[in-house]
């Protein structure tokens, strides 16, 4: 009975491309439950903390679906440097790895496609982009 109401919880995240761990337990749902639908495939997990669910929308650009994931991995992290010229079709350098910025005192490694810049001001100049219904800070 708690693992349906717990289903019914995350219908508002089930349909997003992808959805972290805290979005779940704002709703209500703990970790265990996450993990019981991921095991019986009604939620799939796309990387640490970060989820979809099975019928949810796919991206049609396949070329930024990495790079939402990476910038919603990244506690308070804002696309930056060569990620944020191709978004913008600036430049016409192909970026292998994702550059994400994240705040001067924090703590956060670079994964394997990431490489993360540490700024002391991450608000000078910072905006919103749109991909595909995500609205990621650049």
């Amino acid at each position: 009975m708690k693992q349906k109401l717990a289903i019914q919880k995350l219908k508002p995240l089930l349909t997003e491309p992808s959805f972290t761990s805290a979005q779940a337990k704002k709703l209500g749902i703990g970790s265990e439950s996450i993990a019981y639908y991921v095991k019986i495939g009604d939620l799939e997990r796309i990387a640490r903390g970060l989820y979809r669910g099975k019928n949810a929308r796919v991206f049609e650009d396949f070329r930024w679906e990495d790079l939402v994931t990476a910038v919603k991995q990244t506690k308070g992290g804002v696309i930056c440097l060569i990620s944020a010229l191709a978004l913008y079709d600036l430049t016409e350098e192909i970026p292998r790895r994702h550059w994400i910025a994240v705040e001067n005192k924090t703590r956060h490694r670079a994964g394997h496609s990431v490489n993360v810049i540490r700024f002391r001001n991450l608000k000078l100049g910072r905006t919103t982009i749109e991909i595909e219904g995500e609205s990621l800070p650049i």
